[in-house]
């Protein structure tokens, strides 16, 4: 059986920016300025702004400077609807959330990120209670039936929300359900076409320059046409565009078990049906530096390998085209780092049987070593606080040059190696030894000696 939604007398938008990056002083300004631009690119129609923010992790449920934050943030808020009144009618709202205590990440945060910040908002416009919004004033009226929804580093170009309405009252448009929720014909999701920034200015870098330009096959930043929407009905959902609010909370309703999804866009947009719309576009800073670009791509595919029990589970109201959109993303991710495995496999092996004949295993196993040490190191930075690729910058100190000592001593006739054998041996004892004597002391184990301002640990 089909189950037609019931149209509502009056049709409302609602235009929420997503602060990703949680609330500083100068990223307040900066959210408030970019709603305001948004203002003022789509003033028509029965719109309403608001800013969605969540707190920083923290160990503690709060911090000494959280207060004065958020009083800035309303304070900002407040002069851009005193500013842009429109006969009373308020138009700027600011939606907060407390932190919640989350065993499984052992500290205090927003539930469920991004993902819980719209299933609550969700909530809230509906009149449900129960949300972890805090009270900041005013709150958005009732009656909202869409949501476009931005990250912070979004753009909205001139009169992108009334496009965007207009496609969704479409009557061909207009979401069909199961009884189970799941939109199976029109849509209730419209991703429009995502558009990198000019790379102009004294921020731009080399780096972006070279990769944010709308050429090769990118699916992200190059979604003019699209496989799947063109032969299929049906685009893929990236977390920026316009949602029917009782759509998208009937599709996605006891569907999602709490801390297991990190990228649910993607699945958000298979369970409530997503178009691509390509003739309406926003804008999209790209990363100046590298550091950025990789630790955004860790995240992306850390979330599509999260979806791995979601691809193989049944009854759980995914389409086999949504799961073989996942199981594409799952290939994606491996391509680079085949590449790479390859590639440092093929020269070890190279090498190997250039010189001396030796066993390609024993090159094989260093190159698979180092692949998954990178691998590794910024997942465990990210645990205990630290900056994504701190440990792959130490890392990367050190095995460079271990590798450019290695190929050396590979050129060494075995005779050569021999002779120096024992000298390297005597001197690693000597230096354990002196451990016991000169070491230094990290995190209650004194395993270091301090060479010439080089920290060297002999038992390893």
């Amino acid at each position: 059986a089909l189950v037609e939604r019931v149209e509502p007398r009056l049709v409302r938008g609602f235009e929420i920016l997503d602060a990703d990056h949680h609330l500083i002083h100068d990223a307040i300004d900066e959210l408030a300025e970019m709603l305001e631009s948004h203002y003022l690119a789509n003033p028509l129609g029965d719109v309403t702004f608001a800013l969605l923010t969540d707190w920083k992790d923290a160990p503690t449920e709060t911090l000494p400077e959280d207060q004065r934050l958020l009083d800035h943030a309303q304070a900002r808020i407040d002069a851009l609807a005193e500013q842009y009144d429109h006969g009373g009618v308020r138009r700027f709202f600011l939606l907060h959330r407390r932190r919640l205590w989350n065993p499984s990440e052992g500290a205090w945060m927003g539930w469920e990120r991004k993902r819980g910040k719209l299933t609550e908002l969700n909530k809230l416009l509906r009149g449900h209670a129960g949300t972890s919004f805090v009270p900041t004033g005013p709150t958005p009226p009732e009656g909202i039936r869409y949501v476009v929804t931005l990250d912070s580093d979004t753009r909205l170009p001139r009169d992108t929300v009334s496009a965007l309405v207009g496609k969704m009252q479409h009557p061909v448009n207009r979401p069909v359900h199961r009884e189970d929720g799941v939109v199976i014909r029109g849509y209730g999701i419209m991703q429009p076409r995502v558009t990198p920034s000019l790379t102009t200015g004294a921020e731009a870098s080399v780096f972006q320059r070279i990769f944010s330009a709308n050429r090769g096959l990118d699916p992200y930043v190059f979604t003019v046409s699209d496989l799947y929407q063109d032969l299929l009905d049906e685009g893929s959902f990236t977390g920026k565009g316009i949602y029917d609010v009782d759509a998208f909370e009937r599709a996605l309703e006891g569907r999602l078990t709490e801390n297991t999804i990190l990228s649910h866009d993607l699945l958000e947009g298979s369970l409530a049906r997503a178009a691509l719309v390509t003739d309406v576009e926003v804008v999209e800073d790209f990363p100046i530096r590298y550091a950025t670009e990789a630790s955004r791509q860790h995240r992306w595919t850390r979330g599509d390998w999260q979806l791995l029990p979601m691809i193989v589970a049944p009854g759980n109201g995914l389409s086999g085209l949504a799961r073989f959109k996942m199981i594409d993303n799952l290939r994606r991710s491996l391509v680079t780092p085949s590449w790479v495995a390859a590639s440092t496999m093929t020269r070890a092996v190279k090498a190997v049987t250039t010189y001396r004949g030796r066993d390609p295993r024993d090159f094989a196993l260093i190159a698979f070593g180092i692949v998954l040490s990178f691998a590794a190191s910024p997942d465990v930075a990210q645990r205990i606080g630290l900056d994504t690729f701190h440990f792959v910058e130490r890392h990367a100190m050190f095995i460079i040059p271990a590798i450019a000592v290695m190929i050396g001593i590979s050129f060494l006739e075995d005779r050569q190696v021999r002779r120096v054998a024992l000298v390297v041996l005597l001197g690693s004892m000597a230096l354990m030894v002196a451990t016991l004597f000169f070491g230094v002391e990290v995190k209650g184990s004194r395993r270091w000696v301090r060479l010439a301002g080089v920290s060297i640990q002999p038992s390893e």
